[in-house]
């Protein structure tokens, strides 16, 4: 019955996650990505001879694959149509590092399960381009052109 009722992932929760969606969406390709609501992003995924797929990423909640149809916003952001080249879970921590290849390099989307969350794109720089939520931290900076730590 708790479980039912949790709203974060654990370690466990996030490597168990990652170990099922590295060979389902590896080599795929981001179709478009919708910014569902402040928290919450969709990703359309394509791949040749593979049905689409639909990725749903909540920061500090959840990361799944869904079948649902979701109202989108109208334009997707400018990191669309990279390729999924590899996820991962960052140590044993609840943070995944999806590795996507675009026109200008690899670009890290770092997925932060914990706490409010976030989702910050890293371009291949190490610059932080795009996050949900800027902050300044005591030990950290997520904001726009920063080097991302």
């Amino acid at each position: 019955m708790v479980d039912a009722l949790r709203r974060v992932m654990s370690s466990f929760d996030v490597a168990a996650v990652v170990k099922e969606l590295e060979p389902l969406i590896s080599g795929m390709r981001i179709d478009n990505i919708y910014q569902l609501d402040p928290k919450t992003l969709l990703f359309r995924l394509r791949g040749a001879g593979r049905e689409p797929s639909q990725l749903i990423v909540e920061a500090g909640a959840r990361m799944h694959l869904t079948s649902y149809s979701l109202e989108k916003p109208k334009r997707p952001p400018a990191f669309s149509n990279g390729r999924v080249m590899e996820v991962r879970q960052h140590g044993f921590e609840r943070i995944v590092v999806v590795k996507v290849k675009g026109r200008d390099g690899d670009y890290r989307l770092v997925i932060e399960l914990f706490g409010k969350g976030n989702v910050i794109l890293v371009a291949p720089n190490g610059k932080i381009l795009h996050a949900l939520q800027y902050k300044r931290m005591r030990d950290r900076k997520i904001l726009r052109g920063e080097t991302f730590k």
